[in-house]
Protein backbone atom coordinates (compact mmCIF):
# COMPACT_ATOMS: atom_id res chain seq x y z
CA UNK A 1 0.00 0.00 0.00
CA UNK A 2 1.57 3.60 -0.99
CA UNK A 3 1.79 5.35 2.02
CA UNK A 4 2.66 9.39 1.19
CA UNK A 5 5.63 9.57 4.33
CA UNK A 6 7.43 7.11 2.30
CA UNK A 7 7.58 8.58 -0.51
CA UNK A 8 8.33 12.32 0.74
CA UNK A 9 11.50 10.58 2.98
CA UNK A 10 12.66 9.33 -0.31
CA UNK A 11 12.54 12.30 -2.68
CA UNK A 12 15.09 13.47 0.88
CA UNK A 13 17.22 10.51 0.93
CA UNK A 14 17.67 11.14 -3.19
CA UNK A 15 18.47 15.00 -2.79
CA UNK A 16 20.92 14.32 -0.41
CA UNK A 17 22.37 11.91 -2.87
CA UNK A 18 22.20 14.34 -5.92
CA UNK A 19 24.17 17.53 -3.61
CA UNK A 20 28.14 17.55 -4.50
CA UNK A 21 29.23 18.40 -1.23
CA UNK A 22 26.71 17.19 1.81
CA UNK A 23 28.22 18.73 4.37
CA UNK A 24 30.07 15.90 7.16
CA UNK A 25 31.27 16.62 10.29
CA UNK A 26 34.87 17.16 11.03
CA UNK A 27 36.43 13.83 12.50
CA UNK A 28 39.78 15.38 12.92
CA UNK A 29 42.29 18.13 12.76
CA UNK A 30 45.13 18.82 10.23
CA UNK A 31 47.75 21.16 9.94
CA UNK A 32 49.51 22.71 6.81
CA UNK A 33 52.92 21.47 6.17
CA UNK A 34 55.10 23.52 3.55
CA UNK A 35 55.66 21.42 0.10
CA UNK A 36 59.38 20.19 -0.70
CA UNK A 37 60.89 18.77 -3.64
CA UNK A 38 63.48 16.33 -4.55
CA UNK A 39 65.69 16.81 -7.22
CA UNK A 40 69.02 14.97 -7.70
CA UNK A 41 71.99 16.38 -9.20
CA UNK A 42 74.21 14.14 -11.51
CA UNK A 43 78.06 13.80 -11.38
CA UNK A 44 80.92 11.90 -12.29
CA UNK A 45 83.68 10.38 -10.18
CA UNK A 46 86.99 11.89 -10.85
CA UNK A 47 90.46 11.20 -8.87
CA UNK A 48 90.91 13.88 -6.01
CA UNK A 49 94.57 14.91 -7.27
CA UNK A 50 96.05 14.72 -10.54
CA UNK A 51 99.97 15.61 -10.74
CA UNK A 52 102.38 15.84 -13.47
CA UNK A 53 105.79 14.11 -13.00
CA UNK A 54 108.32 15.98 -13.78
CA UNK A 55 112.33 15.32 -13.83
CA UNK A 56 114.25 17.53 -11.89
CA UNK A 57 117.81 16.35 -14.22
CA UNK A 58 118.50 15.38 -18.57
CA UNK A 59 118.85 11.88 -19.03
CA UNK A 60 118.13 8.66 -20.50
CA UNK A 61 115.52 6.59 -19.48
CA UNK A 62 116.85 2.99 -18.16
CA UNK A 63 113.78 1.86 -16.42
CA UNK A 64 110.26 2.08 -16.00
CA UNK A 65 108.00 0.61 -13.05
CA UNK A 66 104.59 1.25 -13.90
CA UNK A 67 102.19 1.37 -17.15
CA UNK A 68 99.29 3.32 -17.81
CA UNK A 69 96.51 2.56 -15.42
CA UNK A 70 98.99 0.41 -12.69
CA UNK A 71 99.51 1.98 -9.66
CA UNK A 72 103.14 3.49 -8.58
CA UNK A 73 105.11 1.15 -6.38
CA UNK A 74 105.33 1.08 -2.77
CA UNK A 75 108.87 1.87 -2.80
CA UNK A 76 107.25 5.18 -5.31
CA UNK A 77 109.83 4.70 -7.82
CA UNK A 78 108.32 5.30 -11.25
CA UNK A 79 111.70 5.15 -13.35
CA UNK A 80 115.19 5.82 -13.31
CA UNK A 81 117.43 7.38 -15.28
CA UNK A 82 120.80 6.82 -16.76
CA UNK A 83 123.49 8.22 -13.44
CA UNK A 84 126.90 6.82 -15.00
CA UNK A 85 128.43 10.33 -15.43
CA UNK A 86 127.35 11.30 -11.64
CA UNK A 87 128.63 7.82 -10.34
CA UNK A 88 131.78 8.49 -12.31
CA UNK A 89 132.42 12.40 -10.79
CA UNK A 90 131.46 11.20 -6.90
CA UNK A 91 134.15 8.82 -7.70
CA UNK A 92 136.13 11.19 -8.21
CA UNK A 93 135.82 13.63 -5.61
CA UNK A 94 135.82 10.74 -3.40
CA UNK A 95 139.68 10.65 -4.74
CA UNK A 96 140.04 14.17 -4.32
CA UNK A 97 138.64 13.94 -0.59
CA UNK A 98 141.73 11.41 0.35
CA UNK A 99 144.52 12.95 -1.59
CA UNK A 100 143.13 16.94 0.54
CA UNK A 101 142.82 15.03 3.96
CA UNK A 102 146.34 13.45 3.60
CA UNK A 103 147.64 16.96 2.31
CA UNK A 104 146.06 18.60 5.29
CA UNK A 105 147.38 16.19 7.77
CA UNK A 106 150.99 17.04 6.28
CA UNK A 107 150.17 20.85 6.41
CA UNK A 108 149.34 20.28 9.96
CA UNK A 109 152.11 18.92 10.87
CA UNK A 110 154.46 21.34 9.38
CA UNK A 111 152.54 24.06 11.03
CA UNK A 112 153.10 22.63 14.03
CA UNK A 113 157.06 21.98 13.73
CA UNK A 114 157.44 26.05 12.63
CA UNK A 115 155.62 26.92 15.90
CA UNK A 116 158.51 25.04 17.80
CA UNK A 117 161.01 26.33 15.55
CA UNK A 118 159.88 30.24 16.32
CA UNK A 119 159.60 29.82 19.66
CA UNK A 120 163.19 28.71 20.08
CA UNK A 121 164.24 31.78 17.05
CA UNK A 122 165.36 29.19 14.91
CA UNK A 123 162.99 29.72 11.77
CA UNK A 124 161.81 33.19 10.70
CA UNK A 125 158.21 34.43 11.56
CA UNK A 126 157.23 34.71 7.76
CA UNK A 127 157.38 31.23 6.37
CA UNK A 128 155.13 29.94 9.71
CA UNK A 129 152.64 32.11 8.24
CA UNK A 130 152.90 31.29 5.09
CA UNK A 131 152.94 27.71 6.37
CA UNK A 132 149.38 28.80 8.25
CA UNK A 133 147.97 30.05 5.17
CA UNK A 134 148.56 27.19 3.48
CA UNK A 135 147.10 24.75 6.00
CA UNK A 136 144.06 26.91 5.84
CA UNK A 137 143.09 26.72 2.28
CA UNK A 138 143.69 23.10 2.43
CA UNK A 139 141.37 23.13 5.08
CA UNK A 140 138.82 25.28 3.16
CA UNK A 141 139.46 22.92 -0.08
CA UNK A 142 138.56 20.20 2.43
CA UNK A 143 135.00 21.92 3.36
CA UNK A 144 134.28 23.01 -0.69
CA UNK A 145 135.24 18.98 -2.00
CA UNK A 146 132.45 17.86 0.63
CA UNK A 147 129.95 20.07 -0.09
CA UNK A 148 130.29 19.22 -4.16
CA UNK A 149 129.86 15.72 -2.19
CA UNK A 150 126.31 16.45 -1.55
CA UNK A 151 125.64 17.77 -4.43
CA UNK A 152 126.73 14.71 -6.45
CA UNK A 153 124.91 12.60 -4.02
CA UNK A 154 121.75 15.11 -4.60
CA UNK A 155 121.62 15.05 -7.82
CA UNK A 156 122.01 10.80 -8.02
CA UNK A 157 119.12 10.54 -6.32
CA UNK A 158 117.19 12.85 -8.71
CA UNK A 159 118.14 10.26 -11.44
CA UNK A 160 115.09 8.11 -9.56
CA UNK A 161 112.09 9.65 -10.57
CA UNK A 162 109.47 8.87 -7.69
CA UNK A 163 105.44 9.47 -7.61
CA UNK A 164 102.96 8.37 -4.50
CA UNK A 165 102.82 5.34 -4.27
CA UNK A 166 99.08 3.59 -5.34
CA UNK A 167 98.66 6.04 -7.52
CA UNK A 168 97.51 5.46 -10.64
CA UNK A 169 99.03 6.10 -14.21
CA UNK A 170 96.87 8.29 -16.29
CA UNK A 171 99.39 9.12 -19.19
CA UNK A 172 102.78 8.36 -20.06
CA UNK A 173 104.71 10.20 -21.90
CA UNK A 174 108.28 8.14 -21.68
CA UNK A 175 109.59 5.29 -22.83
CA UNK A 176 112.43 3.28 -21.85
CA UNK A 177 115.78 4.02 -23.42
CA UNK A 178 114.34 7.89 -24.55
CA UNK A 179 116.32 10.84 -23.35
CA UNK A 180 114.39 12.87 -20.95
CA UNK A 181 114.87 16.90 -20.32
CA UNK A 182 114.56 18.47 -17.12
CA UNK A 183 111.51 20.16 -16.71
CA UNK A 184 109.47 18.12 -19.19
CA UNK A 185 106.36 16.00 -17.78
CA UNK A 186 106.65 12.28 -18.20
CA UNK A 187 103.86 11.25 -17.18
CA UNK A 188 100.44 12.19 -15.26
CA UNK A 189 99.02 10.78 -12.34
CA UNK A 190 96.42 10.31 -10.31
CA UNK A 191 94.90 9.38 -6.45
CA UNK A 192 92.08 7.09 -7.14
CA UNK A 193 92.17 5.83 -3.31
CA UNK A 194 89.94 9.62 -3.24
CA UNK A 195 87.13 10.09 -5.25
CA UNK A 196 85.41 13.50 -5.80
CA UNK A 197 82.46 14.53 -7.84
CA UNK A 198 82.75 18.08 -9.54
CA UNK A 199 79.20 19.67 -9.74
CA UNK A 200 77.51 23.16 -10.39
CA UNK A 201 74.72 23.45 -8.13
CA UNK A 202 72.48 26.90 -7.42
CA UNK A 203 72.79 28.78 -4.17
CA UNK A 204 69.80 27.08 -2.83
CA UNK A 205 71.10 23.37 -3.44
CA UNK A 206 74.61 24.92 -2.11
CA UNK A 207 72.40 25.52 0.98
CA UNK A 208 70.79 22.14 1.29
CA UNK A 209 74.29 20.34 0.93
CA UNK A 210 76.03 22.68 3.89
CA UNK A 211 73.06 22.18 5.79
CA UNK A 212 74.48 18.17 6.49
CA UNK A 213 78.06 17.20 7.48
CA UNK A 214 76.94 14.28 5.24
CA UNK A 215 74.28 13.56 2.77
CA UNK A 216 73.35 10.24 1.25
CA UNK A 217 74.37 9.81 -2.78
CA UNK A 218 73.84 6.66 -5.52
CA UNK A 219 76.36 5.55 -7.62
CA UNK A 220 74.64 4.50 -10.34
CA UNK A 221 77.06 1.89 -11.81
CA UNK A 222 77.50 -0.04 -9.42
CA UNK A 223 74.23 0.33 -7.46
CA UNK A 224 75.61 1.57 -3.61
CA UNK A 225 73.98 4.07 -1.43
CA UNK A 226 76.19 5.85 0.37
CA UNK A 227 77.62 8.88 1.86
CA UNK A 228 79.23 11.86 0.69
CA UNK A 229 80.71 15.25 2.14
CA UNK A 230 81.57 18.78 0.32
CA UNK A 231 85.62 19.00 -0.30
CA UNK A 232 85.55 22.38 -1.05
CA UNK A 233 83.57 25.17 -2.48
CA UNK A 234 84.65 27.72 -5.20
CA UNK A 235 84.75 31.26 -4.16
CA UNK A 236 83.67 32.67 -7.42
CA UNK A 237 80.24 31.59 -9.96
CA UNK A 238 79.69 30.73 -13.55
CA UNK A 239 78.47 34.18 -14.69
CA UNK A 240 76.68 32.13 -17.63
CA UNK A 241 74.73 29.59 -15.35
CA UNK A 242 74.48 31.46 -12.45
CA UNK A 243 75.93 28.46 -10.34
CA UNK A 244 78.61 27.68 -7.82
CA UNK A 245 81.55 25.08 -8.55
CA UNK A 246 82.57 22.83 -5.83
CA UNK A 247 83.75 19.06 -5.22
CA UNK A 248 81.82 16.61 -3.58
CA UNK A 249 84.41 13.99 -1.96
CA UNK A 250 82.89 10.27 -1.56
CA UNK A 251 82.76 8.81 2.68
CA UNK A 252 85.64 6.12 3.23
CA UNK A 253 83.49 3.35 3.86
CA UNK A 254 81.17 4.03 0.55
CA UNK A 255 84.77 4.19 -1.16
CA UNK A 256 85.84 0.50 -0.04
CA UNK A 257 82.87 -0.57 -1.40
CA UNK A 258 83.33 0.55 -4.40
CA UNK A 259 84.79 -2.29 -6.79
CA UNK A 260 86.76 -0.44 -9.28
CA UNK A 261 87.97 3.08 -7.82
CA UNK A 262 88.01 5.04 -10.97
CA UNK A 263 86.60 8.00 -13.16
CA UNK A 264 83.58 8.21 -14.65
CA UNK A 265 81.29 6.31 -12.44
CA UNK A 266 78.16 8.43 -12.11
CA UNK A 267 76.36 9.52 -9.27
CA UNK A 268 73.19 11.06 -8.25
CA UNK A 269 73.10 13.33 -5.16
CA UNK A 270 69.14 14.03 -4.00
CA UNK A 271 68.43 17.28 -2.76
CA UNK A 272 65.71 18.25 -0.51
CA UNK A 273 64.44 22.34 -1.37
CA UNK A 274 61.34 24.16 -1.05
CA UNK A 275 58.56 23.76 -3.27
CA UNK A 276 59.41 26.71 -6.44
CA UNK A 277 55.27 26.90 -6.32
CA UNK A 278 55.59 28.29 -2.41
CA UNK A 279 52.18 25.45 -1.83
CA UNK A 280 51.35 23.57 1.83
CA UNK A 281 50.57 20.31 1.71
CA UNK A 282 47.48 19.06 3.25
CA UNK A 283 45.46 15.74 3.74
CA UNK A 284 42.83 15.53 0.72
CA UNK A 285 39.77 14.71 3.21
CA UNK A 286 40.46 18.64 4.34
CA UNK A 287 39.31 19.93 0.09
CA UNK A 288 36.11 20.75 -0.25
CA UNK A 289 34.40 21.47 -3.67
CA UNK A 290 31.67 24.37 -3.63
CA UNK A 291 30.11 25.40 -6.86
CA UNK A 292 33.27 24.38 -9.09
CA UNK A 293 36.32 25.90 -6.66
CA UNK A 294 38.12 24.58 -3.44
CA UNK A 295 37.57 24.92 -0.11
CA UNK A 296 39.54 24.66 3.33
CA UNK A 297 38.06 25.16 6.57
CA UNK A 298 40.24 26.29 9.55
CA UNK A 299 39.50 25.21 12.82
CA UNK A 300 37.79 28.25 13.44
CA UNK A 301 35.15 27.09 10.53
CA UNK A 302 35.84 29.89 8.54
CA UNK A 303 36.12 28.85 4.94
CA UNK A 304 39.49 29.96 2.67
CA UNK A 305 39.11 29.52 -0.41
CA UNK A 306 42.55 27.64 -2.26
CA UNK A 307 43.68 26.37 -5.22
CA UNK A 308 45.26 22.46 -5.96
CA UNK A 309 47.94 22.28 -7.63
CA UNK A 310 48.22 18.52 -7.53
CA UNK A 311 49.53 15.66 -5.67
CA UNK A 312 52.48 15.71 -3.20
CA UNK A 313 55.49 15.53 -5.40
CA UNK A 314 57.46 13.25 -3.42
CA UNK A 315 54.85 11.18 -2.98
CA UNK A 316 54.18 8.11 -4.79
CA UNK A 317 50.97 7.53 -3.30
CA UNK A 318 47.30 8.17 -4.66
CA UNK A 319 45.73 11.22 -4.37
CA UNK A 320 42.92 9.90 -2.89
CA UNK A 321 45.31 8.18 0.02
CA UNK A 322 48.51 11.29 -0.07
CA UNK A 323 48.13 15.00 0.43
CA UNK A 324 47.32 17.39 -1.96
CA UNK A 325 49.52 20.69 -2.80
CA UNK A 326 47.44 23.58 -2.31
CA UNK A 327 48.12 27.40 -2.48
CA UNK A 328 46.84 30.52 -0.91
CA UNK A 329 48.53 33.90 0.14
CA UNK A 330 46.61 33.61 3.47
CA UNK A 331 48.10 30.20 4.66
CA UNK A 332 51.04 29.73 6.90
CA UNK A 333 53.02 26.56 7.64
CA UNK A 334 51.17 25.49 11.15
CA UNK A 335 47.83 26.88 9.96
CA UNK A 336 45.35 23.83 11.39
CA UNK A 337 42.06 22.76 9.43
CA UNK A 338 39.31 20.58 9.50
CA UNK A 339 39.85 17.16 8.13
CA UNK A 340 37.37 14.73 6.77
CA UNK A 341 38.21 10.99 6.12
CA UNK A 342 36.98 10.16 2.60
CA UNK A 343 36.28 6.82 3.07
CA UNK A 344 33.02 8.36 5.95
CA UNK A 345 32.00 10.90 3.28
CA UNK A 346 31.49 7.63 0.92
CA UNK A 347 29.69 5.64 3.34
CA UNK A 348 27.07 8.09 3.97
CA UNK A 349 26.05 8.56 0.55
CA UNK A 350 25.64 5.12 0.22
CA UNK A 351 23.11 3.87 3.04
Amino acid sequence: MFHPLLALSGCWLLLLLLLPDSPVRAESICSAVASTTTIKLVGFTRPKTIVDITPEVSGRCEELYADIGEPIPADTVFARLDNTFVSLELQKNTIARTQNDKTLAFDKKQVERYRQLVTTKASAKTRLDELELKYEQTQLRAQQLETEEKRLRETLIRHTIHAPAGWLIIGRQVEAGEWVTAGQPVARVGDYQHLIIPIAVRPVELQFLQKNVHFPLHIIDEDIQGMGRIKRIAPNFDPTTRKIHLDLELAQDTLERLTNKRGGLRVEIPILIDDPMQAFLLPAGAIEERYEETWLTRESGEPLRVIILGPELSSSQSTANGRLRVVSSEIKDGDRFQCRRLDRVKEKAVQ
